[in-house]
């Protein structure tokens, strides 16, 4: 396909998205609330944007090229360091993001299984707590339970995430008791409702991203990832929308 006709064609999408989002926000105003709705917005245009840097990346490689050979030159994103598919990550490079925090850890998923489940839970535990022993900030958001965007993920991925969502939040609880007054208030733990679905992944330390859309039917597949210094204006703008999101949310533990 024409570079530049992809590109258009994306670009129309990421209208329809405003246009949809503009909706949305005039709708729910009265029932979520202004901060709710702008929330849903930025995140659908967020989206969006992702979208276009993929389209871009697309039309400027070569079709035989993977998403893992194409330099951060070849995209005109400042602060972007890298996109690569979010297949090609690596659980290191995931990990190196929370070992190289020193004073904020943030992280958004659908049920933080791979970083509360199984073997990797103690280390998660732990580095948060010297996160926090620093005087730091960790924000965490993730879906609940009852959140229908998990029977969206079963039907389209065969894989409910239910159980993990469980083993989370059973870790959490845990992880909450060996935590002081001051701990805890640095903590944050948001639990978005069930209007509001998780577009997209997105982990990071004071210093650096790494940010991925959630897809659903293709969530496996090599869906573009994009690694961008924490000080420019593209990774502010996710941040404040991951803000947006969080407040959103439920506290976690609250009735």
């Amino acid at each position: 396909m024409n570079p530049n006709r992809t590109s258009a064609a994306t670009l129309v999408l990421i209208a329809v998205l405003s246009l949809v989002a503009l909706g949305l926000f005039t709708v729910n105003y009265d029932a979520l609330g202004s901060e709710t709705a702008i929330g849903v917005l930025v995140s659908l245009v967020a989206s969006g944007v992702l979208s276009l840097s993929a389209s871009v990346l697309q039309g400027q490689r070569d079709p035989q090229e993977t998403a893992s050979q194409v330099s951060a030159s070849q995209v005109s994103i400042p602060g972007l360091i890298r996109v690569l598919p979010k297949t090609d990550v690596t659980p290191g490079e995931w990990w190196k993001l929370m070992d190289e925090a020193d004073h904020e850890f943030f992280l958004a998923g659908h049920s933080l299984g791979k970083w509360c489940g199984g073997t990797h839970g103690e280390r998660f535990g732990e580095d948060i707590i010297r996160i926090l022993a620093k005087h730091g900030k960790v924000t965490l958001l993730t879906l609940g339970t009852d959140s229908p965007q998990l029977q969206r993920l079963k039907l389209a991925t065969g894989r409910d995430y239910t159980k993990a969502v469980e083993e989370s939040r059973d870790f959490l609880h845990k992880l909450l008791t060996k935590l002081d007054a001051d701990q805890k208030a640095r903590l944050v733990i948001s639990v978005l409702p069930e209007h509001a679905p998780l577009p997209y992944t997105v982990v990071g330390n004071e210093h650096t991203l790494l940010t991925a859309m959630y897809l659903s039917s293709r969530d496996r597949d090599e869906v573009p990832c994009l690694e961008i210094a924490r000080k420019s204006d593209a990774a502010i703008s996710i941040y404040d929308d991951f803000c947006l999101l969080v407040k959103q949310g439920k506290e976690f533990g609250s009735p």
